[in-house]
């Protein structure tokens, strides 16, 4: 699913079925987030993909969470991410 306004992409989102029970969902946007076009991609999403299975999207917590509370999408586990920097 792909949505854009004006010409310009707000934001991409696949769905990748598995063989077990759960299926994952990729995200991709332009770095200035725009929070609607993210519930958009996950409402549309929820309508078309079977609700007999888990979908799980992998984004840091506070990454659109708003939108991604609104578009009806629950927090499962939240981690704490790392990043090496070098010099420091």
């Amino acid at each position: 699913w792909a949505v854009q306004r004006e010409g310009a992409l707000l934001g991409v989102l696949t769905w990748q079925r598995s063989l077990g029970l759960t299926d994952t969902l990729w995200l991709a946007t332009p770095e200035k987030v725009e929070e609607d076009a993210v519930r958009e991609l996950l409402t549309c999403t929820r309508r078309q993909i079977s609700t007999q299975r888990i979908a799980r999207l992998n984004l840091p917590a506070s990454f659109a969470a708003e939108a991604r509370l609104e578009a009806g999408y629950e927090v499962g586990h939240t981690l704490i991410w790392m990043e090496y920097r070098l010099g420091l």
